[in-house]
């Protein structure tokens, strides 16, 4: 049995990535495992998709720049 993708959204609270888990939720694609990234700064901390909570993770920040 094929399992499914493992997927990292960078920029998972911002709004392009809101769409994309509400398209890739709907969609044809399986997704076994979702790991949300944003900025430290970024809220919320967790996402629901599917009707589980993901943990937003940190992304560091870039040397020489704000984030």
């Amino acid at each position: 049995m094929k399992k499914g993708l493992r997927l990292a959204l960078v920029g998972a609270t911002g709004a392009v990535g809101q769409d994309l888990i509400e398209t890739l939720e709907g969609g044809m694609i399986p997704i076994e495992e979702w790991r949300m990234i944003a900025r430290a700064s970024s809220t919320p901390t967790s996402i629901d998709v599917g009707g589980k909570s993901h943990r937003v993770l940190a992304l560091p920040g870039v040397p020489g720049r704000s984030a």
